[in-house]
């Protein structure tokens, strides 16, 4: 970041960013205005195109941070660079630790929303993979679930818990937890490389997923498209200078679930790009 002299600014501005809770979607940034950072209804700021003509061609981005532009500002966002490159007016729909459920879920609520049963002339792409795998991997996560479930389970039950001992103690229980997550071994943290059914589970669902999503979007006369996201645990990435543990506990997640999802995207009528 040396010789970007917005740098020190944005991460100021992405420290400052607030996030509130949402039904269906889980968590989303408040609005904000900055210089390197700018939120709209929920939606980060991409500069587009301008030539581009919203009534005739429309691409919208989904997934994590990557998408959403962490480290970045609003020029640098990848859905910005493909306006910047494109004559596609483009919206980012990203967010930071997004997995695809919850993009399908805010793109559901879009479309209530604002009633749109028509998306000719629109590209939905999701691009997905890492958050599905580094957080549905994790031990404590089960099903569907957000890697907030169990944080805002814990949360609301104790709001509503009379004053008793879980009330009353609730902050030492919280502590105690805390403490025992920290010095458990990273191993120990996931379950796909040593629960083949669990890697199975995630793949398929994230498949599932984009099936979904595809249905949707394209018997409303749209156009879907699934990416999954490179990672430098697999494949031939060059990452030597990069500071990772090839053989770590992260790793294997990767290495146990990656070729499971090629393979079930593959035999499903998606647009899919590997």
């Amino acid at each position: 970041y040396a010789s970007y002299d917005w740098a020190d600014t944005h991460f100021e501005e992405f420290n400052g960013l607030l996030t509130t809770y949402y039904n269906y979607i889980v968590w989303r940034r408040d609005d904000y205005r900055g210089s390197t950072i700018n939120i709209k209804n929920g939606l980060r700021k991409t500069i587009n195109n301008p030539h581009s003509n919203p009534s005739k061609s429309q691409s919208w981005f989904f997934g994590g941070s990557t998408t959403w532009g962490t480290g970045v500002n609003d020029t640098f966002t990848y859905p910005s660079l493909f306006a910047q490159n494109t004559n596609d007016f483009v919206t980012n729909f990203g967010e930071s630790g997004y997995i695809a459920r919850q993009s399908l879920a805010y793109l559901q609520n879009y479309l209530i929303q604002n009633k749109l049963n028509d998306m000719s002339g629109i590209k939905v792409i999701f691009y997905d993979g890492i958050n599905d795998i580094i957080l549905r991997c994790r031990a404590e996560v089960t099903k569907l679930a957000t890697a907030r479930e169990g944080q805002i389970r814990s949360n609301v039950t104790h709001h509503f818990e009379s004053l008793g001992f879980k009330r009353t103690f609730g902050q030492l229980e919280s502590f105690v937890r805390k403490v025992n997550t920290k010095f458990t071994p990273t191993e120990e943290l996931y379950k796909c490389d040593s629960d083949n059914s669990r890697a199975i589970e995630i793949a398929n669902t994230l498949v599932d997923t984009w099936e979904i999503a595809s249905q949707l979007i394209e018997g409303r006369g749209g156009k879907f498209f699934a990416i999954l996201q490179p990672v430098s645990f697999v494949e031939n990435a060059d990452t030597n200078y990069l500071n990772l543990n090839l053989d770590g506990p992260e790793a294997s997640q990767f290495k146990a679930v990656y070729p499971l999802i090629k393979e079930a995207a593959a035999s499903r009528n998606i647009n899919f790009i590997d």
